[in-house]
């Protein structure tokens, strides 16, 4: 029986030595009788200065733990808390702390186990911030409006919010030169138009590719002499990914930092989604500059023509014609712009017009 004691004692002990979880025991005082290696690591101590603790002198277990140790030992009911505090040994620590109590020799005890939740806390705390900044993303798109240029300023704003950046631009080549299409934050004196030689971003367009670029210690690359903004903006990071219109890269969005950082996977994500979406608006933009300039020639080929034209829509509605038709019928556009074509043609002309118009409905 002595042997068996024995074994089962040196047992236990070799399970709290070689835990990975951090385990200690305190006595009914609150002063610690027992620690492993593990809980001395987590605290950022040695098990030597653990065993000299007692919970009730530790300013780090007044945020919570204190109270769920005397309610654990009074109800005699195993305790959960989460920890995040600074150690007594001045270590930040996010710990999951599980309380247990217990009677020995007929005074209660009470066994703490602790585990490191810190990188848990990150991962849950990125994962919130990656849904606030959706949530984010998507109300910008749904306050979008008609116009192109200024969707594309919203979203070069909302970029810059939400990576916490000192500027945020989305420049444009537009002909030779590099134009700030987008802008955010951007000083008093900025020039939004530049020779594009020489801008990370336009070496980011030339690129073409899908790669988010990050640069740190701008001062320290090539770019300080090359980039006008760098130096007297006093710019230290550089993140920026290029917009695609269809199969060619036409601009760059990028946010700017005048510290040094080192943006998370999170943070490309974010200029990922925005990059893309500004390139919606530069396909939308171009097509209503396609469809203004057909309108604008169709226009001019009808105001020319010497025969009088009348358009009208799907039902029927007149939605223009032209100035030889004012000349042969009298009726100015004003007069009878969104009105029905059986308003004004003769009753006897009606029918015959009406098959004309149902035959071009039908693409004959």
């Amino acid at each position: 029986a002595q042997e068996l004691l024995q074994e089962t004692f040196e047992f236990n002990e070799k399970i709290l030595s070689e835990s990975p979880i951090g385990i200690s025991i305190y006595d009914a005082c609150g002063q610690c009788i027992s620690a492993n290696d593990s809980i001395g690591e987590l605290l950022g101590a040695t098990r030597e200065l653990v065993l000299k603790q007692n919970y009730n002198n530790l300013e780090s277990w007044n945020s919570g733990l204190l109270d769920k140790a005397k309610i654990a030992i009074r109800e005699n009911s195993k305790k959960r808390h989460e920890l995040k505090a600074k150690s007594t040994f001045g270590k930040d620590v996010s710990l999951d702390c599980h309380l247990i109590p217990f009677s020995t020799g007929g005074q209660p005890h009470l066994l703490l186990m602790i585990s490191d939740i810190g990188e848990r806390l990150q991962a849950e705390g990125a994962l919130r911030q990656s849904e606030a900044r959706l949530e984010k993303i998507n109300e910008c798109f749904l306050r979008f409006g008609t116009d192109s240029n200024e969707n594309i300023n919203r979203l070069t704003a909302l970029c810059g919010e939400l990576l916490g950046a000192t500027c945020a631009l989305y420049n444009r080549l537009d002909g030779d030169m590099l134009c700030s299409w987008g802008q955010w934050n951007t000083p008093i004196d900025y020039s939004p138009v530049d020779s594009p030689d020489g801008h990370i971003c336009y070496d980011v367009i030339k690129s073409a590719g899908d790669e988010t670029l990050v640069i740190t210690n701008l001062p320290g690359t090539h770019y300080a002499q090359t980039d006008p903004n760098i130096i007297p903006y006093k710019l230290k990071t550089y993140l920026g990914r290029a917009v695609k219109l269809r199969h060619a890269y036409v601009g760059s969005l990028c946010v700017v930092y005048q510290d040094d950082i080192v943006p998370g996977e999170a943070d490309k994500r974010v200029i990922e989604i925005i990059a893309s979406a500004i390139g919606v608006e530069e396909a939308r933009k171009r097509a209503e500059e396609v469809l203004r300039d057909s309108e604008e020639k169709y226009r001019t080929v009808l105001e020319g023509n010497p025969d009088p034209v009348v358009v009208y829509d799907m039902e029927g509605r007149v939605i223009y014609f032209n100035p030889a038709f004012t000349h042969v019928f009298g009726w100015t556009l004003e007069e009878r712009l969104g009105k029905k074509l059986d308003v004004f043609v003769p009753g006897e002309a009606w029918p015959e017009t009406k098959m004309m118009i149902e035959k071009a409905m039908e693409g004959e």
